[in-house]
């Protein structure tokens, strides 16, 4: 006959305590004084006892993964612009935002938007709010200015983090960032294969100096592999005192037949006043041809990072911090099939 079982009550009993302080105090539940778990310790050596391991597996696993789901059923997205909606005054960054919505969305996550003020001015009061939330999850938004590093850094011991380039703002978080570089290549060769030799861009100075010199590094590439001195065609830079005239006494100079710009209304102009140039957009919307920057894919591959480290209960851990680009997409006016 298989001797008797010791159990977690048998102990509760000897002692006159709750199974409940039992099992939190062999667990080394910090809830627990130290007296009472060396006296649960002991008993339970002199009992014989001995833990089920199925059991014991089964709880782990059940306390595993209620963490997880209570730490991955929110999501914070975090921006530092001048407003609580500055940043969606770009529709790029609009169809961003919809799309991180409609991943976590289609996650069962509910994502939370929370302003930190002008360049993170209430940063410590939104962390503190977010522990206390329990959001360990957190998206920054692409940030309001180009400063080295952002102002709202984020602690990796507390929070797991993602965000939205450029990536020398970030040197501690995971960045994601659209790539500028490729997506210029790949419209000056759409506009090549079009036919077009003489290829203008034009672009505002103050979007940024890491897209811009992306822009113009790759344009400088593209004319060189076209056969071009750096010289030749010089990009145009849109000022506040830049006016419509200016566009079209460059775009004459210097003989275009196409323009690649982020600027809608170079692209009004152009295409209001002269016709026989193509045009295509950085920022492609249903107007124009051009490069759809992806902000689905930027979506998907941030959450899938989010997701993976919780997961894989990363935080706190020493880890590579990833930096990812995604390529754009060309998009043909003529295809309606190709809009996003």
């Amino acid at each position: 006959m298989l001797p008797k079982r010791v159990k977690q009550s048998d102990i509760a009993k000897a002692l006159n305590l709750s199974v409940q302080t039992v099992s939190m105090a062999l667990r080394g539940h910090k809830r627990i004084s130290k007296a009472t778990r060396l006296k649960v310790e002991r008993t339970a050596r002199r009992l014989g006892y001995q833990a089920d391991p199925t059991m014991a597996a089964l709880a782990n696993y059940r306390t595993q993964h209620a963490r997880k789901q209570s730490q991955w059923d929110r999501v914070a997205l975090l921006h530092d612009w001048a407003s609580k909606d500055d940043w969606l005054r770009y529709a790029h960054y609009q169809r961003l935002r919809s799309e991180l919505i409609s991943e976590t969305s289609h996650r069962g996550i509910k994502l939370q938007e929370f302003w930190v003020g002008p360049h993170g001015k209430n940063r410590v009061a939104v962390l503190r709010k977010l522990r206390n939330l329990g959001i360990k999850s957190i998206l920054l938004a692409p940030p309001s200015e180009g400063r080295d590093p952002s102002p709202i850094q984020i602690p990796k011991t507390d929070f797991h983090v993602v965000t939205f380039g450029p990536d020398s703002a970030y040197p501690d978080q995971h960045v994601i960032q659209f790539d500028y570089y490729a997506n210029l290549r790949l419209t000056w060769q759409a506009l090549w294969q079009r036919g077009c030799r003489r290829i203008g861009l034009s672009y505002p100075e103050d979007l940024g100096w890491r897209t811009n010199h992306a822009w113009l590094a790759a344009y400088l590439a593209e004319k060189q592999l076209a056969g071009m001195h750096p010289g030749e065609l010089p990009p145009r830079i849109h000022g506040p005192q830049t006016k419509p005239e200016d566009l079209i006494q460059w775009a004459h100079s210097l003989q275009l037949d196409a323009l690649i710009s982020p600027i809608a209304g170079d692209l009004f102009t152009l295409r209001e006043r002269m016709p026989e140039i193509q045009i295509a957009s950085m920022h492609q919307s249903a107007r124009e041809p051009g490069v759809d920057p992806n902000p689905e894919h930027a979506a998907f591959a941030a959450i899938e990072i989010l997701q993976f480290e919780i997961n894989h209960a990363l935080l706190q851990k020493s880890r590579f911090n990833l930096r990812i680009h995604i390529p754009g997409k060309w998009i043909d006016t003529s295809d309606k099939s190709q809009h996003p």
